[in-house]
């Protein structure tokens, strides 16, 4: 939800000018390729944060159907075309250089969206009911 009356769906896309190497095929290849990147490469990965704001009254399902928000919102199966809501970029997050913590200062940090947020700006759908399910049980299995 994004205010009173929004619903959105965010992405996140990496920027054009990201660099990476070719990644091996041990167990912890996209860990140890993020930590050789923050530590190593003169200029930091960033993201752009965007959003598609749901209109119903533009939007249609594959086969051409308007539906009603609570359906677009229930259905993660649908795809929201970028064409008929496009997205807008409304952040930029950038790695800051050497900032790999150890795994010991992440051992007691949670994270769970559903209770960091606020009323106008809280998860919609089956999924984000799901999800808070799924980071309380993580949470607690890591206590």
């Amino acid at each position: 939800l994004l205010g009173a009356n929004n619903a959105v769906k965010y992405a996140l896309t990496p920027c054009a000018s990201n660099s990476a190497q070719a990644l091996d095929e041990s167990a912890n290849t996209l860990s140890d390729e993020l930590k050789r990147h923050v530590n190593n490469d003169g200029e930091m990965s960033c993201f752009d944060f965007q959003i598609q704001i749901l209109d119903t009254a533009k939007m249609t399902d594959g086969n051409g159907e308007f539906h009603t928000a609570s359906e677009w919102v229930e259905n993660a199966t649908w795809e929201w075309s970028a064409l008929q809501a496009p997205f807008t970029t409304v952040a930029r997050l950038t790695l800051s250089q050497g900032s790999v913590l150890a795994n010991t200062d992440c051992e007691g940090l949670r994270i769970n969206v559903n209770k960091n947020t606020t009323v106008t700006h809280r998860g919609l759908g089956s999924i984000n009911r799901a999800r808070s399910i799924a980071e309380e049980a993580s949470s607690k299995n890591r206590e």
